[in-house]
């Protein structure tokens, strides 16, 4: 990972990693010293999977939601589709909102990548996202607030 620091200076760099083993004081220092940001991630919860954070280790923020549906995640035969099948919850996506808001302060930029694509919900997760974090009504598309009633 240093190596590609030293010869794409001009890119930011994020590394995303899921496995518990991670969550090292150390890792993340050596990440710090080389520059290169953590992904925060949230995933389905099993004993190995890296927790839910908010870690800093760069100028640039960055989140991804996978959503958390353990039972399709793991599961042998199960598409991608399957796997990325998750809504969040009104209480999941203040938990969030509030790590999110902690990154934006503690960043120069924060990107935020809600990968629970399945039917449209990484979408409608976003809005939800942005309508907490900025404190205003969001403008959503109609057929959106057909299928997701918490966006109305």
């Amino acid at each position: 990972m240093g190596w590609l620091a030293e010869i794409l200076p001009e890119f930011p760099l994020v590394i995303e990693v899921r496995h518990r083993s991670w969550d090292d004081p150390e890792a993340f220092r050596f990440l710090t010293d080389i520059g290169v940001g953590f992904c925060n991630i949230d995933q389905p919860r099993v004993s190995y999977s890296l927790p839910p954070s908010s870690m800093v280790t760069s100028p640039v923020g960055y989140v991804r939601l996978h959503g958390r549906n353990v039972r399709d995640w793991f599961r042998k035969g199960a598409g991608r589709d399957a796997r990325y099948n998750y809504l969040y919850t009104e209480p999941e996506i203040k938990e969030w909102i509030s790590r999110i808001k902690e990154l934006e302060e503690n960043t120069r930029e924060l990107y935020v990548i809600t990968n629970n694509h399945y039917q449209g919900q990484a979408v409608c997760n976003a809005l939800e996202l942005k309508k907490g974090i900025e404190h205003k009504r969001v403008r959503v598309p109609s057929t959106m607030k057909t299928f997701y009633s918490q966006l109305r």
